[in-house]
């Protein structure tokens, strides 16, 4: 017995109520002799970015100098360390840590540090 259409829209709309945001997941890949490319991983996916690094504080000390945030997006959604958050305003953010899944995990976590924009 799967699930209906009825209740994968109700799971839609209170995904949209805690992560209202709409974000781009991108990496640098590598091209050769000439560096490294920006690649989306993901767009248009729901997030959530919170300033202060929250129960990641004790990780948060050990980078000097980031602006951390808490990045959060739907337990699907890949996510590695180094990969680039970009918010609506294009704001980039990079992925320091991921937090490790969990059997009852409904949700990924990230710390993330600002690193462009206003």
């Amino acid at each position: 017995m799967g699930v209906s259409e009825e209740e994968l829209d109700s799971i839609r709309e209170a995904q949209a109520l805690y992560l209202p945001g709409l974000f781009i997941i991108r990496k640098r890949a590598f091209v050769g002799d000439s560096g490294y490319a920006p690649e989306n991983v993901a767009v248009d996916v729901p997030g959530r970015l919170i300033p202060g690094a929250g129960r990641w504080s004790q990780l948060a000390d050990r980078y000097e100098g980031i602006t951390p945030y808490r990045f959060t997006c739907a337990w699907d959604q890949e996510l590695l360390a180094s990969w680039y958050v970009i918010d609506e305003n294009s704001i980039a953010y990079e992925i320091k840590d991921v937090l490790s899944g969990s059997s009852y995990q409904t949700a990924t976590q990230a710390l993330v540090d600002r690193v462009t924009g206003g």
